[in-house]
């Protein structure tokens, strides 16, 4: 009984190794990136709350995980956050107000119109989500960052400088939630 009992503790360990579970989406330690094959590791996953409601799960994953946003933000290397939806719907208006205030939030004014072009394409690939929706940012260097929308490539947006203002709305000074940064960062 003894033995058995330890046996299934390894494997629920060796479960949280290799997977990790936030609001019942299962995200992967490592991941291979589909654009590039590059194997990209786990660096946090966390639940985004708007008032008292679960609105996506995020997770984002690196070359080298790191607890400081400063890190990941100047690392020249791939990168790639992904949404999973679980509110009932979010309106594409919504959807880009949201990104509008992050953008805004987190660069000053010249950076802001530097980039309101790019900022513009990302607007104009917006839809409406529903639960079970996904939404990934797929940043590969001399390439720029793919969105992906369940899976289908919707477009490139050129540029290092679009993907670092783009993950700032998450890990940036002043990011969506406090604790959903936290969470993206591998901190309790």
């Amino acid at each position: 009984m003894f033995l058995r009992l330890i046996f299934i503790s390894s494997l629920l360990l060796l479960q949280n190794v290799y997977a990790k579970e936030v609001a019942g989406i299962t995200f992967a330690e490592q991941i291979k990136a589909a654009s590039s094959q590059q194997t990209l590791v786990l660096n946090g996953a966390g639940i985004r709350y708007k008032f008292i409601f679960k609105i996506y799960a995020a997770a984002l994953y690196v070359e080298q995980p790191t607890q400081t946003a400063d890190s990941i933000l100047n690392h020249s290397g791939q990168k790639l956050l992904t949404l999973h939806i679980l509110y009932d719907e979010i309106e594409k208006q919504a959807m880009i107000d949201a990104y509008i205030d992050g953008f805004k939030s987190n660069l000053n004014d010249d950076e802001y119109k530097a980039l309101e072009s790019k900022i513009n394409q990302l607007i104009s690939l917006q839809k409406d989500y529903t639960t079970g929706d996904t939404l990934s940012f797929d940043y590969q260097p001399n390439k720029g960052t793919d969105i992906i929308i369940n899976e289908q490539l919707q477009g490139t947006i050129q540029g290092s400088d679009f993907n670092k203002a783009l993950l700032q709305i998450w890990i940036g000074k002043k990011p969506a939630t406090n604790s959903l940064k936290n969470k993206l960062l591998g901190k309790k």
